[in-house]
């Protein structure tokens, strides 16, 4: 490993498929993209993440909360898919992810954070069928959407105050709007 250094490792998959589909690992798509990937990065520089007391930051949606439906028993989602499902389940297991990184690493002194962007004017989710998704992207409705730069915010405050030494976010917790949100 050539890296000399990470302070801050920001994880930002977010991904809606058209369909069910599994990788050639054997896992649901969606998951895959959104957490499993930045599940295996993290993990793959843990030991240089904790001599640098990195801080994680892992891009999580309230799709956690308003579209997730979990099953720990059926993570491919062999029963009950929707592409909606999928994504919330994904960003709920980011931030599942988040707390668990902070419990078995905060005392090594890593720092995790989750956080919900808003719902941002991008080109997320184009490829999706899912009629949520498609009336929120793909309609008028897309007026109401943030910018990209808006959408940065709490990523940005919770890097530039962590950087600066100032501990005003608590690790291991999920963000909106710069306030611990809710799961």
């Amino acid at each position: 490993n050539d890296l000399k250094r990470i302070d801050v490792l920001v994880n930002n998959a977010g991904a809606v498929m058209s369909k069910r589909e599994l990788t050639v690992d054997g896992n649901e798509k969606t998951l895959q993209v959104n957490h499993l990937s930045p599940f295996l990065l993290t993990n793959l520089l843990i030991s240089k993440l904790i001599s640098c007391k990195a801080t994680v930051i892992n891009t999580s949606s309230v799709a956690n909360r308003l579209l997730s439906n979990f099953n720990i028993e059926d993570l491919n989602l062999n029963e009950g898919y929707s592409p909606t499902r999928a994504y919330g389940n994904s960003k709920l297991a980011n931030i599942l992810f988040t707390k668990e990184l902070n419990r078995r690493y905060g005392d090594e002194g890593i720092r995790t954070a989750a956080f919900h962007p808003g719902n941002v004017a991008s080109n997320f989710s184009t490829s999706s069928s899912s009629l949520f998704m498609k009336l929120v992207y793909k309609s008028p409705l897309k007026k109401f959407l943030i910018s990209p730069i808006k959408g940065a915010d709490t990523l940005v405050w919770l890097i530039e105050s962590d950087l600066a030494g100032d501990k005003i976010w608590k690790s291991g917790e999920y963000y909106e709007k710069k306030r611990v949100g809710k799961i």
